[in-house]
């Protein structure tokens, strides 16, 4: 009896052992795939006499206006399994729209593939990717 009690008890443990670690195997395959899925940047930047009014992001089908900016820099990676279009608005400080700008710019695994412009007083830009 007390042969069968130790013999269930080490059975217990050794399937126990052998889920923690398959878990922790499939925690660090997905670490180690979403890392290599992410490959888009996009960062969004203002001159000091320039502010960012909205930005629209179409990801596949999905559309959303983000609101995570600061007025003058935002940035999001992507995946680039779907197409995406960024939509960015911006505006002149009051009376400074001679040298107010916004830059867009896209990086694909760290190169730069894409620059968008704006300067004046209605600062517009899109991008897709």
């Amino acid at each position: 009896m007390l042969k069968k009690m130790k013999m269930t008890a080490l059975s217990v443990l050794a399937i126990a052992v052998g889920m923690v670690a398959y878990g922790h195997k499939q925690e660090v395959d997905l670490e180690v795939n979403v890392e290599q899925v992410l490959r888009y940047e996009v960062i969004v930047e203002t001159s000091g006499k320039a502010r960012i009014t909205s930005i629209q992001v179409k990801e596949g089908a999905r559309e959303t206006e983000t609101m995570d900016h600061d007025g003058r820099r935002w940035s999001r990676s992507f995946a680039g399994d779907v197409p995406v279009v960024v939509a960015v608005t911006g505006h002149a400080v009051q009376g400074e729209s001679s040298v107010s700008k916004m830059t867009v710019q896209v990086f694909k695994d760290g190169t730069l593939v894409q620059n968008g412009v704006a300067e004046g007083e209605n600062l517009i830009v899109n991008v897709s990717f």
